[in-house]
Formats: C-alpha cells, sequence, structure tokens
C-alpha cells in the first residue's frame, strides 16, 4: 500500500474525510422545500389520489396568496407610507402588481363580493372580478362565467364583450342607439376614473399623463 510521508493512503483519506465533517456546511441559498410541509395525508397511488392531492395544495397555496393580500392591507395600514412603498418595490419576492392584485383579491373575500361556493381560489381570477362593475358581475354569475375554476382569461374575455360598443342602427332607432352607445362610453368613462384616482391614492405618487401619450 502507498503511503505519503509514513502515512497510508488510506488513513490520509480517512484524516481528510473526518475534517470535513468538522467544517460548517454551507447552505444554499434558496431554501429547501421541506417534505413534511406539503405532504398530503396519504401518499397517493391512483389517478384521483393524485388529482385530489394537486387539488388541495393548489387551493391552499391560493388560501395563502389571500392571506398575504391581508398582511400587505395591515402593513400598508401600520407602516408610513415611505416604509411600505419600500417594502413592496424591493424587499418581497414579488412585484408590486402583484401585491396591488392580492390585495384587492382579500378585500373581496373579506367584503363577501362573491357567494363562498363560487369564490375562486386564484388571486389574479379574483383581482380581474373586482375590475367587473356590479351589473357585469351579477350577469357574469348568472352566465355561470364566475365560479371557482374560472381562468383570469374568461373573465377578461366577458368584460371585454360586455363592454363592446353597441352597433348603430339604421333609420329611425339610429340616434336612439347613438344615445345608448354614448351613455355606455359615458359609465364606462367614469368608472375607470374612479378606479384611476384609486389606484393613485393606492399608489400615492402624482402621474403626468401627458408623458405617457
Amino acid at each position: 500500500m502507498s503511503k505519503i510521508r509514513g502515512v497510508s493512503a488510506a488513513d490520509f483519506k480517512r484524516s481528510l474525510q473526518s475534517g470535513a465533517g468538522a467544517l460548517p456546511s454551507l447552505k444554499s441559498q434558496t431554501p429547501a422545500i421541506e417534505p413534511e410541509v406539503i405532504a398530503p395525508s396519504r401518499e397517493p397511488v391512483s389517478l384521483d389520489d393524485y388529482v385530489d392531492t394537486i387539488t388541495t395544495l393548489f387551493h391552499e397555496a391560493g388560501q395563502r396568496f389571500i392571506a398575504i393580500g391581508e398582511y400587505l392591507l395591515r402593513a400598508k395600514a401600520a407602516l408610513g407610507h415611505g416604509d411600505f412603498e419600500a417594502m413592496i418595490n424591493g424587499r418581497l419576492p414579488f412585484a408590486p402588481r402583484a401585491a396591488q392584485m392580492m390585495m384587492a383579491a382579500y378585500r373581496a373575500v373579506r367584503d363577501n363580493l362573491l357567494p363562498a361556493d363560487v369564490t375562486p381560489t386564484s388571486y389574479t381570477v379574483l383581482y380581474e372580478i373586482t375590475t367587473l362593475t356590479d351589473d357585469e358581475r351579477r350577469q357574469a354569475l348568472d352566465e355561470g362565467i364566475i365560479r371557482k375554476e374560472a381562468r383570469r382569461a374568461e373573465i377578461r374575455a366577458f368584460k371585454a364583450l360586455s363592454r363592446r360598443p353597441a352597433l348603430p342602427l339604421q333609420g329611425d332607432t339610429d340616434q336612439a342607439a347613438k344615445r345608448e352607445t354614448l351613455k355606455r362610453l359615458l359609465a364606462e368613462r367614469a368608472r375607470l376614473e374612479e378606479q384611476i384616482a384609486a389606484l393613485k391614492a393606492e399608489v400615492g405618487e402624482d402621474i403626468d399623463e401627458d408623458a405617457l401619450s
């Protein structure tokens, strides 16, 4: 057996291993997911088991995003404006836009905007629903557009369709149709101005609208 300065190779290898064991380990920047935290009550085996497990985790994730929205609103009320803006603009693992959406989703749940049995679990879908008018929301509920499994694209498509200006009619009803279109557009403008004012109040910034054109 070969030796290194009177020490056998095997002894030298063992000394390295024991020395390495005494060194502090380097932790990854990304914390590992603890299996016991998300493990289901029993190990899935069948197709239905996996569907149930994944669906349960998905709903739990949705509830956590709603809870994040609640804590964001609490932080906004408790912290000074500068601290809150600094927090959502650089100290959280998501963008300010996502923060605004989660807060809106929490408010929708808190204020019972929808019946519990049809309230979606996705905060992005809930946010999209909050951009509907009361009449649009009632219509979307009646037509089954709003449901637990609703997707954001469905809500947006419904909103775009419901707000599409009516085509003017020919003949005696032409003026009446134009008046209805004008009323719809004015109502839409008022709704948009209200949303813009609310967002400006939340963001706390004066935006130069001329610079956006």
